[in-house]
């Protein structure tokens, strides 16, 4: 298996190395689960700025959309966590980012 349930763990991890190494041998960042959530929208809800980034550097499409019509960018806005300031930070680095390349 190459993609997302391969990306899954390291991802939640916030695992660079891995995700370098599987991108490298072929891991396709943009397949799906069950619930067509990508691995750039797993990223965002695990608050991963760094794995976001990687993902959309090796190709991931900004704008995809889960089965309920939601992208990466709408995850960023309502369901990072915000708790404390420096969460609020990353939260506004990862809108910053998708907003950035979801404009490509």
């Amino acid at each position: 298996e190459t993609g997302y349930m391969v990306l899954y763990e390291p991802i939640w991890d916030g695992n660079l190395e891995i995700i370098d190494y599987l991108i490298q041998h072929g891991a396709d960042v943009n397949l799906t689960n069950t619930r067509k959530e990508t691995a750039l929208i797993y990223a965002v809800q695990a608050g991963e700025l760094e794995v976001a980034q990687r993902l959309i550097e090796a190709g991931a499409i900004v704008s995809a959309k889960d089965e309920g019509w939601c992208d990466a960018l709408w995850y960023a806005r309502r369901c990072m966590p915000r708790r404390s300031k420096e969460e609020c930070h990353i939260r506004q680095q990862m809108i910053t980012l998708l907003k950035q390349y979801r404009q490509r």
